[in-house]
């Protein structure tokens, strides 16, 4: 469990860039035990609206998502999809699931797909 020095620490580290602290005790307390949480995040949230924005629109094509996930966020400058994936990706489509957003899979070393580039390499090509 944490101690009483080490949440005095969090609070103040928290008060020092303004961000409200909640204990929960939930484990202890049930539902009562988060109740003062749940109320700080709502608070939170509704007075300090998020400036998100999608990475992109679903109704792009799945190679598309790829590409736009591998050039903003990867870093990489372009995919090169081999028959195989081309060809899952036309069953995808098929089935109806080429509108649904894209869980890529990569290795945890490196944003490219070369294991021995380590870290965030740039201007990389993936194959798919």
């Amino acid at each position: 469990s944490d101690t009483e020095a080490e949440i005095a620490a969090l609070k103040e580290l928290c008060a020092s860039i303004d961000v409200p602290v909640e204990l929960a005790s939930v484990w202890a307390d049930g539902a009562e035990g988060g109740v003062s949480l749940a109320e700080t995040l709502v608070k939170t949230i509704d007075e300090n609206p998020a400036n998100y924005k999608r990475l992109y629109d679903n109704d792009l094509s799945v190679q598309e998502k790829i590409e736009k996930i591998v050039t903003e966020i990867y870093r990489g400058s372009k995919v090169n999809f081999e028959k195989k994936a081309q060809t899952q990706i036309a069953q995808i489509v098929q089935n109806g699931w080429d509108k649904l957003p894209i869980c890529m899979a990569k290795t945890q070393y490196s944003f490219s797909d070369n294991p021995n580039a380590l870290g965030a390499p740039e201007n990389f090509e993936i194959t798919i």
